[in-house]
Parts: structure tokens; C-alpha cells; sequence
């Protein structure tokens, strides 16, 4: 039997938040998003920070690290593109987002503060990383992609000019506000995606 439930709480910070907890039998994943005040916004005591390693990305990969140096097996990490649910992962274990099946964490890094998303194919957008440990520590990364009258390529040769834009695709940190209704959408995203692992 599958049981929901949405619970307010308070944090050491003093700030509520709301708790959304998927069981099924022995397995409990759970989905918060904070709040301060009217405006939800993250307020992180953490002793790291989260680091895009821009020089060493690849193909399908937002390459990201904890500085400094130290383990995030037992922290919980979600990825959003937007307000969409990648992946997250909890207890050890990794649920994909809606429409991300193959969505990745390298596991066998993450005892080395690597936190990096890898996907088939990354697509142009803005993409939250979302740590918690004693609190939240976030970094919000976007891709772009030069338009079509900057390539310099002619529309019939589309295979060379996809090729080119993947090459010319850039990623960057960026210092994006999000919403209360966006962070709403992502912790509903990331229910559902804990629902439907679950059923």
C-alpha cells in the first residue's frame, strides 16, 4: 500500500517547511522544499560549497564537485532541468525524473564530493543542483546554444550544423532567483517521480 504525506515542520533555522513522504512496505523517500517567511529561499550553514568544473565537461555531462573535498554518499541530491525532476538521490538510492530514464550520478564518485549529472543528451536550459546536508546548498548551471545565423551554416546541411552547435555549446553558473512556484512544480516533479518508482 502506498501512503502520502504532507506534514509542516520547522527547522534548527526556524523556518517552516513542507515535508512530502512516499512509503510503500520497507521503502521511504521523502521530498522537501523550504521556506523563509513569504519567500522560499535557501539559507545554507553548509561547510561546502558546489563547484562547476567547466574546463573538464563533456558531452551529456554537468561535471560539479563539492569544495572541499568530502563525501556526499549520505547527503541528498536532486537535479532539476527548470522546474522538471532529473534525478534524485537519497538513502543510497537514485530515482530518475519523468522523462529522464537514464539519468545518472556517478556513484562510485560520490565519496569524493562528485555530484555531476550525466544525461544522454543535455538539452539548452537552466538546471538546479540541489545539495542537503544540515541544510540546502544549491548551484544553478545553464546551457546555451548559439542560435542558427551564428554557425555560419546553411539550413540544408543540418547534420554539420548540429555537430557544430554541440561543439559551440557552452556551460556556465549562473545566478538565478527561483521562485516559490518553481520550487513548488520541482517538489511535486520529484514526488511523482517517487510515486511512480514506487508503484
Amino acid at each position: 500500500m502506498l501512503m502520502l504525506e504532507i506534514r509542516a515542520f520547522c527547522t534548527p533555522s526556524h523556518y517552516p517547511s513542507w515535508h512530502l513522504k512516499l512509503k510503500a512496505h520497507s521503502v521511504s523517500l521523502c521530498v522537501s522544499c523550504s521556506c523563509l517567511g513569504e519567500k522560499m529561499e535557501v539559507d545554507s550553514n553548509n561547510e561546502f560549497e558546489i563547484v562547476l568544473c567547466e574546463a573538464a565537461q563533456s558531452d551529456g555531462t554537468i561535471l560539479c564537485k563539492l569544495s572541499p573535498e568530502i563525501s556526499a554518499v549520505d547527503m541528498e541530491i536532486r537535479w532539476f532541468k527548470e522546474t522538471d525532476c532529473v534525478c534524485f538521490y537519497k538513502n543510497k538510492r537514485l530515482i530518475e525524473g519523468v522523462g529522464y530514464e537514464g539519468a545518472r550520478l556517478p556513484r562510485e564518485e560520490l565519496e569524493k564530493g562528485n555530484v555531476s549529472l550525466q544525461l544522454k543528451e543535455l538539452d539548452a536550459g537552466d538546471y538546479l543542483c540541489q545539495i542537503t546536508s544540515e541544510d540546502i546548498t544549491e548551484i544553478t548551471v545553464r546551457k546555451a546554444v548559439p542560435h542558427e545565423d551564428q554557425t555560419g551554416l546553411a539550413q540544408t546541411n543540418r547534420q554539420s550544423y548540429e555537430k557544430v552547435v554541440g561543439q559551440c555549446s557552452s556551460l556556465q553558473q549562473i545566478d538565478r532567483e527561483w521562485t516559490d512556484k518553481e520550487r513548488i512544480k520541482m517538489a511535486n516533479s520529484a514526488l511523482l517521480a517517487g510515486k511512480i518508482c514506487l508503484d
